[in-house]
C-alpha cells in the first residue's frame, strides 16, 4: 500500500459551465466547481448534487479535454 499524500488546503481552479443549446433561451449553468491542492497533485470536482470526485492531474486533464471536445462546456477560471 502507498501512503496517502498529506492533507493540503484546497484552492479554487474554476467552474465547469454547461453551454445551453442555441435557440432554447436557457441560461448557462454551473455543472461543477473544481478545487485543487496547490501542488496540483489532486483535483476535487464537486457537482450540485453533492457528489465529489477526486482526480489525479492526468485524470483531470483527460476530463478537461473530453469536455472541450464535446463543445458543450466552457470553463470559468476567474479567481475570487
Amino acid at each position: 500500500m502507498v501512503a496517502a499524500p498529506p492533507e493540503q488546503r484546497r484552492v479554487r481552479w474554476g467552474d465547469v459551465i454547461a453551454i445551453p443549446e442555441p435557440g432554447t433561451g436557457a441560461e448557462p449553468r454551473i455543472e461543477a466547481r473544481v478545487r485543487m491542492y496547490p501542488d496540483k497533485s489532486r483535483f476535487f470536482v464537486s457537482y450540485p448534487s453533492g457528489k465529489e470526485e477526486v482526480l489525479s492531474a492526468a485524470q483531470f486533464v483527460a476530463l478537461v479535454l473530453e469536455l472541450k471536445r464535446s463543445h458543450r462546456f466552457t470553463f470559468d477560471r476567474k479567481r475570487g
